[in-house]
Parts: C-alpha cells; sequence; structure tokens
C-alpha cells in the first residue's frame, strides 16, 4: 500500500539552493522544529486568539492571497517538561520577530541552535526560545534486514505520515519473494514484536536475528558451497510471528518462516562523520 506525497515545488526552491551553495559538511548546522503544520485560514485566526493587526498586516502583504497562518498538528520528538517546546494546538505567528506568512519560512534553519517563536496558545499569545533538532540527527545510520524486511529508524517524513509511531523500527521495503512477501500488502509499517519479544530498536532486532539463527545454518551452506545435497532436508530456518502497525495505526500479527540460506539476516552501519562509510555485517 502506498503514500504518494506531493509538494509545491516553490516551497523547496529557497532551501535547495542553500544547499547547493553550502559544502557537505556544514549539513550539521541544518536545523528543524520538531512538528507538523496545518493551514488555518485568516477569518478563524481571530477564533484562536489571533490579535486582529497580525491578520490585517498578512492581508496587506498578499493581497491577492486569501492567507493563512499555520498550526501545528503534530509533535514528532517530545521534549522534557523543562524544555520550551511547541504543542499541538499552538498557532504560528513570528519567527525570529519576523511575521509568519508561508509555510516555506519554517522548514529549515541554519546555524541556529534555537529560534525564538511566538505563538497563540490556548487564546493567550506568548513567545518562547526553542532549540531545533539538527538535521544530522535524522540521518540513517542503520539498515538491518531480516526475513526480507529492510528495516531503519523511522524519518521525520514518516513520522509525519503515521497516525502513532509504537517504535523506532520501520519497515521501508521487502525483497519480493522473501519471507515476508507475501505475508502482508503493507511496504510501510511498524514491527513492534519478534517471537513475543517486544521491540523498541534495530539493536533488539538484531539480538532476536541471532537468535532465532538456526543452529544448522552454517553445515547447510557449506554443504551447497560444496556441491553436496542437501542432507538437511529442509532450508535452514525457524517458525516466528510478527507483530506490526501499519500506517494508520492498525495492528497485525503475521506468521512466517524464516530462510538463513537465501535470505540472512544482516546489518548496515554507518558512523557519524560524513566521510564515514557503510559496513556491512552477517547477523
Amino acid at each position: 500500500m502506498g503514500y504518494p506525497l506531493g509538494i509545491d515545488i516553490s516551497v523547496v526552491l529557497n532551501p535547495l539552493a542553500t544547499l547547493k551553495a553550502k559544502v557537505p559538511r556544514d549539513f550539521d548546522d541544518i536545523g528543524i522544529l520538531d512538528a507538523q503544520y496545518c493551514p488555518i485560514p485568516l477569518k478563524y485566526a481571530k477564533v484562536h486568539g489571533v490579535k486582529s493587526e497580525y491578520i490585517d498586516e498578512i492581508r496587506q502583504k498578499l493581497p491577492n492571497d486569501n492567507g493563512s497562518l499555520l498550526m501545528v498538528s503534530k509533535i514528532l520528538e517530545k521534549r522534557s517538561p523543562d524544555t520550551p517546546s511547541l504543542q499541538v494546538g499552538d498557532v504560528i505567528i513570528k519567527l525570529n520577530g519576523s511575521l509568519i506568512k508561508r509555510i516555506e519560512q519554517m522548514a529549515c534553519f541554519y546555524n541556529q541552535k534555537s529560534v525564538e517563536v511566538t505563538i497563540v496558545r490556548d487564546q493567550e499569545e506568548m513567545t518562547l526560545e526553542i532549540p531545533t533538532t539538527t538535521l544530522s540527527k535524522h540521518t540513517t545510520r542503520k539498515v538491518v534486514c531480516w526475513a526480507g524486511f529492510f528495516l531503519q529508524e523511522p524519518t521525520p517524513s514518516m513520522q509525519q505520515k503515521s497516525t502513532t509511531v509504537p517504535s523506532q523500527v520501520f519497515s521501508f521495503c521487502k525483497i519480493i519473494g522473501s519471507p515476508c512477501s507475501d505475508k502482508t500488502d503493507e511496504y510501510n509499517h511498524y514491527i513492534i514484536e519478534i517471537d513475543h519479544t517486544p521491540v523498541k530498536t534495530l539493536d533488539d532486532v538484531v539480538a532476536i536475528a541471532r537468535r532465532l539463527k538456526s543452529s544448522d545454518a552454517q553445515s547447510f551452506n557449506a554443504d551447497v558451497a560444496s556441491n553436496k545435497t542437501f542432507s538437511s532436508g529442509r532450508m535452514p530456518g525457524r517458525d516466528v510471528k510478527v507483530r506490526i502497525v501499519n500506517m494508520n495505526g492498525q495492528e497485525i500479527v503475521m506468521s512466517l518462516r524464516t530462510n538463513d540460506h537465501y535470505f540472512p539476516a544482516w546489518q548496515a552501519v554507518r558512523g557519524p562523520a560524513i566521510e564515514d562509510t557503510w559496513k556491512v555485517e552477517e547477523l
């Protein structure tokens, strides 16, 4: 099941131009706010407590546009109560003192550890200094392949599309013909349990994959490499149950048999530096 996405090219032109002008090593200096936004028509802004002066100013600067403000619809990463942060329902008024008129103003921030955001929360206007999250934190640094599932931590875009984020193990692809390929039509989902063991992180999957690896896999593979008959009589693997949650929050349980010969488990890991390369390890 696919989730097609679309975005107006004008939204990405300015960030793209800035990215092209910078060298790759400056990537860690690009930050975002961990939030998803939805537009509010100006005619409804006053109901949320937005002052008339802000509404009038936007209308004057965008005379040929119906105009809108942004409301926080989802928080991607919850912070500690002591850290200033956005909340669902906040209406964004200003960013670093400038009135927010377009969503591209909230796209990303360069060399800013925090930004000053003026919001309306529960009919009350307030200004907060909110820490940004560097994009390097969301860069994929580990991929695990198990039973045909390709797994990684969910990206911000996938978290935005998900009704819930039950774990940090996200299936972004599967191998056709693998043990998992015909068990569900879902390509994108979260794994929350394998073989009755709760799963929260990719390290949990790695530990389970090593535990479930068939004891006769090595000898079986050696026989195949020596052109010997399949003496085991059966492909090395285990029967397991996997519990997943799809993008709509629906929980699904599937049964499959792993195949340690044709679809062995492995992980690919890279370091934090831009020049680091991927290192692949069979589990």
